[in-house]
């Protein structure tokens, strides 16, 4: 598309309901394995699912990933030798050190999150201290960066749907349908699934929208907000338990659904934006610098979801006889956990609402 190309934010999202038809049918696929046969079985799934995608990509880039002109887009690529090889054999080792340290050395030094933390606070001072850069470039460039910051707070609240969620729809949902119970990480196909069937009329909403149509900014400011209200809405499910101490599966399908629309406002308008502030010189490595963002805010997810309380009086005694503990309260029932993201989340929409005409200065005059 042309520079500044209203469509762009609509080709984002239509390109973003493509990825999700395959997240769709791999929970039912790798879930089912792990859950019925053996964890490894769901992993090995995994690994042949992205074998194929990478051997489908090399057989057809040559034919889709071409110009009007039929020549291939982008800059040219540089051909592998031995030194590209060892690069790439050098960085894989040292990411398997750095995942295999606390158990090979007995520390609880968590080196992923030292290299991911540091990565997101030494890549932008690299970037924007580059004196290539033209003043307009490096405004622009400091929007990217402090967008990338506030989706972390979306992601670390999203990403609890691989992680506590899934324990909540195992242990506290009434999953069944009839006399079918519904797999607990069957869930998992809910967000794609809803995002396959909502992509298409919220792109075509930003279209038809015309000037009235929000900034970047404040399409994520929308996002963080929804994704606060999902927990919210689960949060009210947990007032109606049934005898059993378990809700209704509507209310976490609720949750899922209102997330895919928020993750609609916030995911490819995300890197719709980073494809139209980044110089083209940068844009491959601001991508990746926007994706560092999403590594943190999983790590983030990681740390937030392991607050989930314990689920019984023998995972109490197992965790020592203590509630886990947020900025010194301590997280002593699912209500109280859910809390967190919706303070976190909530919060983060207000200050992004709240200085988003600024970023509209800094982005001088890309929406």
């Amino acid at each position: 598309y042309p520079a500044n190309d209203k469509r762009i934010d609509a080709a984002f999202t239509i390109f973003y309901m493509g990825i999700n038809l395959g997240a769709f049918f791999s929970p039912l696929i790798c879930g089912s394995l792990a859950e019925n046969v053996h964890f490894k079985w769901g992993f090995f799934a995994a690994a042949v699912g992205m074998i194929i995608s990478v051997l489908l990509f090399v057989a057809l880039k040559n034919k889709y990933l071409i110009n009007t002109e039929g020549v291939g887009i982008g800059n040219e690529v540089k051909k592998i030798d031995m030194a590209h090889i060892g690069l790439v054999l050098g960085a894989t080792a040292f990411i398997y050190f750095l995942l295999n340290f606390k158990t090979w050395f007995g520390s609880d030094v968590d080196l992923v999150a030292y290299l991911i933390y540091g990565a997101m606070i030494i890549m932008p001072i690299v970037i924007l201290t580059d004196k290539k850069l033209s003043g307009i470039e490096r405004q622009r460039i400091m929007v990217i960066f402090i967008l990338a910051f506030f989706v972390i707070f979306f992601w670390g609240a999203f990403e609890q749907a691989g992680a506590s969620l899934t324990l909540f729809a195992d242990r506290n949902t009434d999953r069944f349908i009839g006399g079918w119970e519904m797999p607990a990480s069957w869930f998992q196909s809910v967000n794609p699934l809803a995002v396959i069937l909502l992509a298409t009329p919220i792109a075509m909403l930003w279209l038809k929208m015309g000037k009235s149509e929000p900034s970047s900014p404040m399409k994520m400011a929308w996002g963080l907000a929804l994704v606060a209200i999902g927990f919210v809405v689960i949060a009210i499910g947990l007032k109606t338990p049934d005898s059993a101490g378990k809700i209704s599966m509507f209310w976490l399908l609720a949750l899922y659904i209102i997330h895919s629309v928020g993750e609609l406002c916030l995911s490819p308008i995300g890197l719709s934006m980073v494809s139209k502030l980044s110089p083209l010189r940068l844009s491959s490595l601001l991508m990746g610098t926007w994706f560092l963002a999403n590594a943190a805010a999983n790590k983030f997810a990681g740390t937030l979801g392991a607050l989930i309380p314990p689920g019984s009086p023998e995972e109490l005694a197992k965790a020592g006889g203590v509630y886990p503990s947020f900025l010194g309260v301590e997280i002593t029932n699912l209500n109280s956990f859910f809390m967190v993201f919706i303070g976190l989340s909530g919060v983060a929409a207000f200050i992004l609402i709240f200085i988003t005409k600024y970023l509209k200065k800094l982005m001088h005059g890309v929406n």
